[in-house]
């Protein structure tokens, strides 16, 4: 009996790790602000004579880590730095594999938005929703789960078993037939 077998017939939620996500994240921006602040050793502002401006370089540095750390690390292992840590992956909701780069930028597509309340926005979303799944998760066809989870397919209580469609009891895709008015 596999891990999935086990908290099936518990009725476990394999994505019920909010907690681990949210210091995941936090890891996450630790990580490129430290090293932000180890590349550029202070100048990150300078006094552009009408009040404090962010040096343009950093911006660049941090583009380069959100897209090595999130979407390059992410699509070829299924983690970034901070869920490493957490012993979290991000897997594809229909099969458990890794998100692979439409999967991995999907999910990093809400960050580049620069709107200031996105992480509220987010947080908002994984907390209330079945699958704790974000607006990134939803573009990207990803859920975030415990490390034990990756290869095997995902069953989210509350929402149907397979996120391609109706299945019969053999799991193969089901045919309704033609749709009669």
């Amino acid at each position: 009996m596999g891990i999935s077998d086990r908290f099936r017939t518990t009725g476990v939620d394999p994505t019920a790790v909010v907690g681990r996500r949210i210091i995941a994240w936090l890891l996450d921006n630790l990580f490129m602000a430290i090293v932000v602040l180890l590349v550029h050793r202070g100048d990150v502002a300078f006094n552009a004579g009408d009040g404090l401006s962010i040096n343009p370089s950093v911006i660049w540095t941090v583009t380069v880590l959100m897209v090595l750390n999130h979407v390059a690390l992410t699509m070829t292992t299924g983690f970034s730095a901070g869920k490493a840590v957490t012993g979290l992956r991000v897997v594809r909701r229909i099969d458990g594999g890794l998100p692979g780069f439409r999967g991995a930028a999907g999910r990093t597509l809400p960050w580049i938005i620069p709107v200031p309340f996105i992480p509220i926005i987010e947080a908002g979303m994984m907390l209330a929703s079945r699958g704790h799944r974000r607006l990134g998760d939803r573009l990207a066809g990803t859920v975030v789960v415990d490390r034990g989870w990756i290869g095997e397919p995902i069953a989210i209580p509350g929402l149907e078993t397979s996120p391609t469609g109706p299945t019969d009891d053999a799991g193969s895709p089901r045919d309704d037939g033609p749709i009669v008015n």
